[in-house]
């Protein structure tokens, strides 16, 4: 398979050069011919038995699918018993049982045994996943209130309501995520969104419990723009909830389950695409921006998925080893931005040699500023082109 990069010609600088030394993943022990009903973990670049991964990461994408139609039915006859449900209701459910799916398969085949849920990030995930909710369902509410108080020529729509629900729900994800990839793109390159974003990339190991963990106000972007492009195309009530179900894939996207996705990767934003995503190394992790399909990183350019690896060799804030993990302190990272980068001066301002020079925007200290050998990035400088192995983000 030939990889696209979006960035062709340059070379991922090596973790270790990160973090002092940060280690990849611990190999596990494991069978070579372990098969999709057994008990063995396999380590992530062991070679697997070539049918299990394969046939999980096809079983898990069905079963998302599966939970989509599943949840318009159930939808339908409650609403058919005269049941006032909200169109996440059902939805909400089919969320616990791929969890729990999920959850079971991470045990039973996870990609990374040394990735495994551990109980001090569970309170953060869980307090992140509960202002998640009320944060939504907060913007829904308000933006229902808009809508319904709109004159007639602000409520035209693409008139979706007439095609299938399984036409109305891709054309909802392709919709959605043609807004969210660029904004996604823009949260990892401008540094003010950056200071938001990196709280996602806070895990150093990605599992089903932590695709929940955002920065509140981030949560609230991504959900304004949902609540204004939605409405716009005319969805039916079983296009919705169809919607909403495929919209599930994120738990997933952050499975640390053994799969091989194969072609699945240039059509959804499989958990194979996605751990590049959380590389440490921004010119690996700034790839795979899809919520849920990658069509659009395969048409921007931003697809990634090499050959010789399956998984990088260290996740997390690149250049910032000491970050924040606990609930409120993560929501204050936007706010404690300089002291986290101040604690991670070594890695942060330091330069590599390992690797060609990525050109990124820096600003540049002043002659009057102490002489310290790193930009100050909080200044009110002039830009300048700097050349740097591995870039940080820029004004960050």
């Amino acid at each position: 398979m030939t990889t696209i990069s979006h960035r062709p010609g340059e070379s991922p600088v090596p973790a270790e050069n990160l973090a002092g030394g940060t280690v990849g993943p611990v190999a596990a022990t494991g069978t070579a011919a372990e098969s999709i009903a057994g008990t063995a973990a396999v380590a992530p670049n062991a070679t697997p038995n070539a049918a299990g991964p394969a046939i999980r990461s096809w079983g898990l994408h069905g079963l998302v699918v599966a939970s989509a139609a599943a949840s318009v039915a159930i939808d339908r006859r409650l609403r058919a018993k005269g049941r006032n449900v909200s169109p996440r209701t059902v939805p909400a459910v089919a969320t616990l049982a791929i969890v729990g799916v999920v959850r079971w398969l991470e045990k039973r085949h996870p990609h990374d045994p040394t990735w495994a849920v551990q109980r001090s990030e569970l309170v953060t995930d869980a307090a992140t996943a509960i202002a998640g909710s009320v944060t939504g369902l907060a913007i829904e509410t308000m933006a229902q209130a808009v809508s319904g108080r709109a004159g007639a020529a602000e409520r035209r729509t693409l008139g979706l309501s007439r095609c299938s629900p399984a036409v109305g729900a891709v054309a909802a994800l392709l919709a959605y995520d043609l807004f969210h990839s660029p904004l996604h793109h823009l949260m990892h390159v401008w540094g003010p969104g950056w200071r938001l974003h990196s709280v996602h990339h806070s895990p150093t190991r990605l599992n089903s419990i932590n695709t929940v963990r955002f920065q509140f106000l981030e949560l609230v972007i991504d959900k304004a723009i949902e609540e204004v492009v939605m409405p716009r195309l005319g969805l039916s009530r079983d296009q919705y909830v169809a919607y909403l179900a495929l919209r599930n894939y994120g738990v997933l996207q952050h499975a640390n389950v053994d799969v091989r996705s194969g072609v699945l990767d240039h059509v959804f934003s499989t958990p194979d695409l996605h751990r590049w995503h959380h590389s440490a190394v921004y010119e690996e992790g700034d790839t795979n921006f899809g919520s849920v399909l990658s069509v659009w990183d395969k048409l921007f350019g931003t697809w990634y998925r090499p050959d010789d690896r399956d998984c990088p060799d260290a996740l997390g804030v690149g250049r910032m080893p000491d970050f924040p993990t606990r609930f409120l302190k993560l929501q204050r990272v936007p706010l404690d931005w300089a002291k986290i980068r101040e604690r991670n001066a070594a890695t942060w301002y330091a330069t590599s040699e390992a690797g060609p020079a990525s050109r990124r925007f820096e600003r540049q200290p002043s002659a009057t500023e102490p002489s310290q050998g790193r930009p100050d990035v909080t200044s009110d400088h002039e830009l300048h082109p700097v050349e740097f192995a591995q870039p940080r983000r820029s004004l960050a």
